[in-house]
């Protein structure tokens, strides 16, 4: 196996090693298994579907669970979108960061951030890239692990100062993600984000990634 993901940042590798592993089994199988029964087990192994129904459909993608098993609605992500990463040397366990949550969370915090998300999707989907800056903005896990993770406002910060589209924390963390659409923002955000990162003695790198639009696949080498 080679999995490229780093590891505990918030970047949703364990859930492209297993959709990769359930790809594999279900080749071996004569493609036994539909899309839909992948995605309940890929699931069922994470615990929810959201990085794990994005690695297997490719694009962006909209999940839920509910009582007759997975909902994942996806559309083509952006063309000239980029997501511009700070990786950190920092690892933060996914277990440890959930633990970091509250129980309960304000209404009006909770009321924010649906607002935030019905938004932010609808923009994507009709191409209001600049939403992203609604979407991006939490407040129902990011407080709370900010106290976790103190580096966290200031390199989110960062990147919105240098024109991101939007910035946010990756998953769980320690990954801090910004959106862009041209190579001046790239170059401009990477340059902020070693400026906030050495302030902050956070060690760390920076990788450009495109979104993919294509779902995960097998391919045969010859």
């Amino acid at each position: 196996m080679h999995n490229a993901i780093p590891l505990a940042r918030g970047l949703g590798s364990s859930a492209a090693a297993t959709v990769g592993g359930i790809l594999a089994a279900n080749a071996l199988a004569g493609e036994a298994l539909s899309m839909p029964e992948m995605l309940a087990i890929a699931c069922d192994i994470e615990g929810h579907p959201d990085n794990a129904a994005a690695a297997l459909l490719g694009g962006f993608v909209v999940s839920a669970r509910h009582p007759g098993g997975v909902e994942a609605i996806r559309f083509d992500s952006p063309r000239d979108l980029r997501a511009i990463l700070f990786v950190p040397e920092l690892r933060l366990p996914t277990d440890e960061m959930r633990a970091a949550l509250p129980a309960t969370v304000p209404l009006a915090d909770a009321v924010a951030n649906l607002g935030a998300v019905a938004v932010g999707v609808a923009g994507l989907a009709t191409g209001r890239y600049d939403l992203l800056a609604q979407l991006t903005v939490d407040r129902l896990h990011e407080p709370y692990r900010a106290a976790v993770y103190p580096h966290l406002p200031a390199m989110v910060e960062a990147a919105r100062g240098a024109g991101a589209l939007g910035a946010c924390l990756s998953g769980a963390g320690s990954t801090i993600l910004a959106f862009v659409d041209s190579m001046a923002g790239i170059t401009r955000i990477e340059a902020a984000y070693f400026a906030a990162a050495a302030d902050l003695d956070l060690a760390g790198r920076v990788v450009v990634v495109e979104p993919r639009n294509t779902g995960a696949s097998v391919v045969s080498r010859g």
